[in-house]
């Protein structure tokens, strides 16, 4: 009985590349890419955020002039462009008193678009302080809060930023030694929505994670279901062989009273042994059910090699590791494999589905190859292969690219931030948008009834062009084609049914042609969509026939094998010169050959792993077929 939807599949595969998953947004900067610089010459170290309204918030370390560092803030309108209302021309710099070094390392933004900021300001042998700074929907510094925008913290090295549900505010980070050259440890203190150190939290203000004789660290936070404090960071376990032992990523949970929650992990705290060498946390985040991600690398080398990769780790609601996710608990992601060969991802963000999305970037510093990816990860750990194949290339420069943070929008789709340094004073950011399989989150749209308009015209005996139009109360919708001897005797709604649990959820206007059809058959085009509230709309059917079409100008061929490792064969019905062309996602050709004969071989030792298109050419004709390289 699945055999029906063979076709559907073939369709949703096929129609409207730009909508495919993992694939650009086109509408947003210059084919999906924004490249720019605030300051003319060092922007870096960043985190992004989406507004309700769809605008972008990118928060950067800057140098201006070349000299002193910055907090920078750009807003960018829905389609890329620098939005000038805001701040000074649509850029807002910050700077306390005459601190040489202002860094931003993590951020917040909240639904009426109030943003936090954490980080350090350093003056050398005046300031070594952390800050929270508030930044007014406007691009100014909120006066309300604190000291005239800033909450100064003698913590010296702030890294993680959270707010609970009553607004409180956690600041988390180290504090040194008298002498600067060891650590207190790691400390959390909170603050009241006004900007005041909270004395009633935990000892006057402050909460500590250190043991004795033990350095800590403190990285990322976020607040759970029931508004405890979740703390990601590590600590140095003493192991042979390593002087000052090495780091071991741990994850803690405190009470709202300051307090550690012993009822979590070993007495409020757990170690994950995710590596025999080196291990980190960087970022940490909740699923709906309570159950905590934590993202970081670890150290993959073994006696041939050095090399690092990412991890994600999922715990339970009671701190132990949840086998149920990934391999055992575990995700590890490496692109990347070898001697000096290491696989680094900085932010991650769960969707309100549970999806997991974030960023990778590569370094083969042997040989000085760099890559920057976006992945997405189903609930369960596993690559999600609707987006692409689960980890997509970015189309940044591979100039020593990094990529840093992403963030999703309202709309469901991805953005993802990064910045590149091409061997000049510059390091640029860059900010690119994708599709995703993500509903949007429409709560604040009037809801109606879903309708999609189709549009069919038939080709040949084996195309057919489709437009699907949904109507402005559809949030997502599905649409599929088959033959109509099929749908008459299963029904509309079964039909209905089956195509919402096996199709793919799709947004906005689709427009494509389908090139796989059977010649003198009638077929069915059928789509249906759904409202902010979830509420099925209404089932719209078009019919088409192929019977009695006249062949057109196309070109029949074949790829084999697909996927593809090393070398594929282009297999002809003729034997014409043809012109034959490898393009990615984004349209950029990757490789161009021309063939001659039947059968003809082409390496493709050089084309990265991925998803393409491969174009045949004969004349003014063109066929296109989906080429997975692995």
């Amino acid at each position: 009985m699945k055999k029906i939807f063979t076709l559907a599949f073939m369709l949703l595969m096929f129609v409207g590349f730009a909508q495919d998953p993992g694939t650009l947004d086109e509408t947003y900067g210059n084919g999906g890419t924004v490249d720019f610089n605030p300051t003319d010459y060092r922007d870096l170290q960043a985190t992004i955020h989406a507004q309700k309204d769809g605008k972008i918030l990118v928060i950067s370390k800057s140098s201006i002039e070349g000299a002193d560092y910055y907090i920078c803030v750009t807003r960018q309108n829905p389609d890329g462009s620098i939005d000038e209302t805001y701040g000074d021309n649509g850029y807002a710099f910050f700077r306390y008193m005459t601190a040489a070094i202002n860094e931003p390392f993590a951020s917040i933004l909240t639904d009426d678009n109030y943003l936090y900021i954490a980080g350090h300001i350093y003056a050398d042998g005046v300031m070594n302080k952390s800050y929270i700074l508030c930044v007014d929907e406007n691009g100014f510094a909120n006066t309300n809060f604190g000291d005239n925008g800033y909450a100064l913290s003698d913590m010296n090295e702030a890294r993680a930023i959270a707010m609970d549900s009553q607004g409180n505010l956690y600041l988390g980070g180290c504090k040194f030694y008298a002498n600067n050259t060891s650590y207190d440890g790691a400390i959390v203190e909170r603050y009241t929505p006004e900007g005041e150190l909270d004395l009633s939290y935990g000892d006057n203000g402050k909460m500590w994670l250190t043991e004795e004789s033990s350095s800590t660290y403190i990285y990322s936070m976020c607040i759970d279901q029931d508004d405890k404090l979740m703390v990601g960071g590590n600590a140095f376990v003493q192991k042979e062989g390593y002087y000052w032992g090495i780091p071991v990523p741990r994850v803690s949970r405190a009470n709202a009273d300051g307090t550690i929650d012993a009822t979590f992990g070993d007495n409020g705290s757990i170690l994950l042994g995710v590596s025999e060498g080196n291990a980190d946390v960087y970022s940490i985040d909740m699923q709906s059910d309570g159950k905590c991600l934590v993202l970081g690398y670890l150290d993959t080398s073994d006696e041939d090699n050095f090399s690092t990769g990412t991890y994600i780790a999922r715990l339970t609601t009671d701190g132990e590791i949840d086998a149920s996710f990934g391999d055992n608990g575990l995700v590890i992601l490496e692109v990347l494999k070898g001697d000096q060969c290491h696989n680094y991802s900085r932010g991650f963000v769960v969707a309100h589905d549970d999806q997991i999305f974030g960023t990778l970037y590569t370094q083969d510093t042997e040989n000085s190859n760099y890559r920057a990816y976006a992945y997405n990860l189903n609930p369960d750990g596993s690559l999600n292969e609707d987006f692409m194949t689960g980890i997509v290339p970015l189309p940044w420069s591979d100039v020593e690219v990094l990529s840093l943070d992403v963030d999703l929008q309202r709309d469901g789709k991805l953005l993802v931030l990064g910045y590149r340094y091409d061997g000049t004073p510059d390091y640029r950011l860059l900010t690119s948008r994708l599709h995703t399989t993500v509903a949007p989150l429409n709560d604040d749209v009037e809801t109606g009834t879903s309708e999609i308009a189709i549009e069919v015209e038939v080709l040949s005996p084996t195309s057919v062009k489709l437009t699907f139009t949904p109507n402005e109360y559809t949030t997502e919708y599905f649409y599929g084609v088959l033959p109509k001897d099929q749908y008459e005797q299963y029904g509309e709604e079964f039909c209905a049914d089956y195509l919402y649990e096996y199709g793919m959820p799709t947004e906005g206007a689709v427009e494509g042609t389908m090139d796989e059809l059977e010649a003198d058959i009638d077929y069915i085009v059928m789509a249906f969509g759904y409202n902010a509230e979830g509420e099925r709309g209404i089932i719209t059917t078009k019919d088409f026939s192929t019977v009695g079409c006249i062949e057109l100008n196309d070109i029949q061929f074949t790829v084999y094998p697909n996927p593809a490792t090393s070398m594929i064969y282009v297999e002809m019905e003729n034997d014409k010169d043809t012109q034959v062309n490898i393009l990615d996602v984004t349209g950029r050709c990757v490789k161009s050959t021309e063939l001659t004969g039947n059968v003809s071989s082409i390496n493709i030792e050089d084309v990265e792993n991925g998803v393409y298109f491969i174009m045949i050419q004969q004349g003014e004709n063109s066929s296109v077929r989906k080429l997975v390289v692995k």
